[in-house]
């Protein structure tokens, strides 16, 4: 009995060992990789930088923004399927910092619905302060159980740049598309539209003149050809934007279906590419530059 308890000992031993060497090597990796959805995660809550110019949102946010080409201050905090819901909790965290740098807002119009029912899916396992970690993703040792691939990948990326390159947060991915691929993904494109629900818009209108004396900048990024020939409502959605541009300390930016982009800007039929990403960057920064003089 006495052996068996010591090898049950030694075992235990070594797995707290080896969780901890997990737990410090996932923390390093993704401390040297600002495009790891949790270090952008733990930068958001425990920052106190009050002059750095946030952009929030989804996918659209993370990969179409050259943090960079804006401000060496600029920090690109979206991330992937975030809903408006999870953005404007973020927005929370900025808000708390204080200060009076200007934040950018992705917009995808497709629609606006926001619901508290709505999946948080970002990565707080190191934002405590956000109130999102729970159970597990609490515990060190534990939280970064199957991660250390994940922290290696992003690191990875980050140094080599070989598909996607890093840049204060952004990924920026550094694909094309030949004609015959885009003809398979424009052949699957679906018919997207602007869908609008009052009470959702009227909770993205009082969180922006919440941020007030800030200046927010709502962005629309461009869409493909295919994808703005089947989309419907654009005449709803622009309207939208002009109420929000009443709000006195919003501006809205809007390049949706922005025929200076072609599809060798595109990886899809809604995300740009690195080199129409730079491009796009560009049309925002003089949009802001024109706001701010």
């Amino acid at each position: 009995m006495g052996r068996f308890l010591r090898y049950i000992g030694v075992v235990f031993f070594c797995t707290i060992l080896l969780a901890l060497a997990n737990e410090w090597a996932c923390r390093w990796f993704i401390a040297q990789s600002t495009g790891n959805p949790i270090y952008k995660m733990q930068r958001l809550w425990q920052s106190d930088d009050k002059n750095e110019i946030a952009i929030v949102g989804s996918s659209r946010a993370q990969a179409n923004y050259v943090p960079s080409l804006i401000a060496t201050n600029c920090f690109n905090y979206g991330c992937d399927g975030l809903a408006y819901a999870e953005t404007l909790f973020h927005l929370t965290a900025l808000k708390a910092r204080g200060g009076n740098a200007p934040i950018v807002i992705n917009y995808d119009p497709w629609w606006i619905k926001i619901s508290k029912a709505d999946n948080y899916i970002a990565d707080y396992r190191l934002a405590p302060k956000s109130g999102r970690v729970k159970g597990v993703d609490a515990i060190p040792g534990m939280r970064f159980y199957g991660c250390l691939r994940k922290s290696v990948t992003d690191w990875l990326n980050a140094r080599a740049a070989v598909t996607k390159a890093i840049d204060n947060g952004a990924v920026l991915v550094k694909n094309s598309r030949s004609s015959s691929e885009w003809e398979v993904i424009n052949g699957k494109q679906k018919p997207y539209s602007f869908r609008r629900d009052e009470e959702s818009c009227a909770i993205f209108k009082e969180a922006l003149k919440g941020l007030a004396p800030r200046k927010i900048y709502v962005v629309v990024a461009p869409c493909s050809k295919r994808f703005m020939d089947l989309f419907e409502g654009r005449d709803a959605f622009e309207g939208f934007m002009r109420e929000l541009e009443v709000i006195p300390n919003v501006s809205a930016i809007n390049m949706f279906g922005d025929e200076r982009f072609t599809e060798a800007d595109f990886v899809d039929t809604t995300h740009l590419n690195i080199k129409g990403a730079y491009k796009f960057t560009s049309f925002v920064k003089d949009a802001i530059d024109k706001v701010v003089l």
